[in-house]
């Protein structure tokens, strides 16, 4: 039903984040192109450096990898009934 509906999009959030950033950076960088293999590292770069800054979740602090890995544990075990609710995150790219 409805709530389920919102949970596969707050699941489909989590793996469209680096898209987004993606797709910014790229607009910033070129109008879209095929990019060239060094575009393509500085990109690669730009994400991983991003994945690895530090988010405030929760009462720390932890990586964005860390978080996205999280919040898709949690959404696992609350699919499978384990868990009575879902908690989703949000952060800015």
């Amino acid at each position: 039903p409805e709530g389920r509906a919102v949970k596969q999009l707050d699941l489909q959030h989590l793996f469209k984040l680096p898209n987004a950033f993606a797709q910014r950076w790229l607009g910033q960088m070129q109008p879209f192109r095929r990019l060239t293999d060094t575009a393509r590292h500085a990109l690669i770069a730009k994400i991983l450096e991003r994945l690895d800054k530090p988010e405030k979740y929760g009462r720390q602090k932890l990586p964005l990898r860390l978080i996205i890995q999280s919040q898709a544990r949690q959404m696992a075990t609350f699919v499978r009934g384990d868990r009575p609710a879902y908690q989703a995150f949000s952060v800015k790219w």
